[in-house]
């Protein structure tokens, strides 16, 4: 990415929901109240299926990226055979919640 297509990003910023200061009215898991009956009907936990549409609406490729990543996938064949991906976490979490407790 260029100088030029960084300063013209439009960013949004995802803090850790527990040091949002003053604290918003509305937090996930929180649903739009005209779908909360209809995802109740559909699914047994609508706020994780509300943050997962929001995450995926807000991390999608653009048809640019998408073109790249279809590209490296077919130069590293993964079209013909399946592709698997571990993540791997480690102490981050452990690490980010003693801070948290620390700044109570």
């Amino acid at each position: 990415m260029s100088e030029a297509d960084l300063a013209r990003a439009r960013v949004i910023d995802l803090p850790l929901v527990d040091t949002l200061n003053p604290r918003p009215a509305f937090l996930p898991p929180s649903v739009p109240a005209d779908l909360l009956d209809r995802l109740l009907v559909l699914h047994g936990h609508p706020g994780a299926w509300w943050v997962g549409q929001l995450i995926g609406f807000l991390m999608r490729l653009s048809e640019e990226g998408q073109e790249t990543v279809g590209a490296k996938g077919r130069e590293h064949g993964a079209e013909e055979s399946p592709v698997v991906g571990i993540h791997v976490r480690r102490s981050d979490k452990v690490e980010n919640k003693n801070r948290l407790r620390s700044e109570i």
